[in-house]
């Protein structure tokens, strides 16, 4: 499912136990130089004697090990090392949409000041709080708009109270971005515009993934998304 989007990314090589990927253009995402882990039963290791010496190479101040399963070899050695790993929870779409109103969702079609304004306040909401991680991020989030990204929303009093993006790798779609600001949350415009984006990614298999810590799960859940499994990651700071 994932392969599409591995060999599209700027700087992904491919490895024994899956992709290396290392974007110079954005050394404070740690989410484009990472570890991507899908084959085999690698070591930490086998992983870190790569992906290490390009993060140097490149200044990344976190060291990120995302994982599509769970490897019980490189997990034991994550956390004998005293480090901890993440889960988030991979959802897939398999059930019929709830009848939802969807009326006051809105795509975004002309990206000025004010919606990149509310971007840049939903990343800090997903704790993306650095300076240049936010700076990073927008001028990533730029390129992904000009290449077919989509955003969704509901806007209260002219501003935006909720939005969600949406991806397409061909056949797989991914809903990204869901934010709802606080004041506005309990009114199911979450559910609302996740609804729009799922009905705009007919036809492709829909994913996405949320922190198996927050709880989000069951409001997906009852959109139709089924969990799929736990997703495990390294996030530490490259010393």
């Amino acid at each position: 499912m994932f392969e599409g989007f591995l060999r599209s990314a700027i700087g992904a090589e491919r490895m024994p136990w899956g992709w290396l990927i290392n974007d110079e253009r954005f050394p404070r995402l740690y989410d484009l130089n990472c570890a991507f882990v899908t084959d085999g039963n690698p070591s930490l290791g086998d992983i870190e004697s790569v992906l290490l010496p390009a993060l140097r190479r490149t200044n990344v101040a976190h060291e990120h090990i995302q994982m599509l399963d769970a490897f019980p070899r490189l997990i034991a050695d994550i956390e004998e090392r005293g480090d901890r790993v993440g889960w988030d929870t991979w959802m897939v779409h398999e059930a019929d949409l709830p009848d939802i109103d969807t009326s006051e969702v809105i795509e975004i079609t002309g990206f000025d000041d004010d919606f990149w304004a509310a971007e840049r306040a939903a990343l800090a909401a997903f704790e993306i709080k650095g300076e240049g991680e936010l700076e990073d991020m927008i001028a990533y989030e730029h390129l992904l708009a000009a290449d077919g990204k989509r955003w969704f929303a509901v806007k209260r009093d002219g501003r935006y109270a909720s939005m969600a993006a949406l991806l397409n790798f061909g056949k797989v779609s991914h809903v990204d971005n869901v934010v709802t600001v606080e004041e506005f949350r309990g009114q199911g415009l979450a559910s609302a515009v996740v609804a729009r984006a799922t009905q705009e990614a007919a036809g492709t298999t829909v994913t996405l993934f949320t922190d198996a810590s927050k709880g989000a799960a069951s409001l997906y859940e009852r959109l139709g998304f089924v969990d799929r499994g736990s997703i495990p990651s390294l996030l530490r700071p490259l010393g």
